[in-house]
């Protein structure tokens, strides 16, 4: 198998690339996170802003949130902030603990 791989190595890699340039989203090379996020990376309120505008997620249902290890739906949660400005965003949330899941719908009810 790994003879006939290096037999269409060239192939292969173009396929490669072709499927993932299809389903790439945004102009920015993966292998400099610091200078296309910046100093976002340090804060996680930051970055999931800046992933909003890169990913043009919109306040609509369209745009849609599933939310695991929901926790209490505010600490510890990188999604509060986009929840906050989305909405209208079709969101799920999913806690496995049920007192975080009471504390999650008193937080957040939608």
């Amino acid at each position: 198998e790994l003879s006939r791989f290096r037999n269409h190595e060239a192939q292969a890699i173009g396929m490669y690339t072709a499927r993932r340039q299809k389903h790439r989203r945004g102009h920015h090379p993966c292998n400099r996170h610091f200078e296309v996020y910046g100093t976002a990376l340090l804060d996680l309120e930051q970055l999931m802003l800046r992933l909003k505008d890169i990913l043009a997620w919109h306040d609509g249902p369209a745009t849609r949130i599933v939310n695991i290890g929901s926790n209490d739906g505010i600490s510890e949660d990188p999604l509060t902030t986009l929840l906050q400005l989305l909405p209208n965003a079709w969101a799920v949330a999913v806690e496995r603990d049920p007192e975080l899941c009471m504390q999650h719908r008193d937080n957040l009810p939608h």
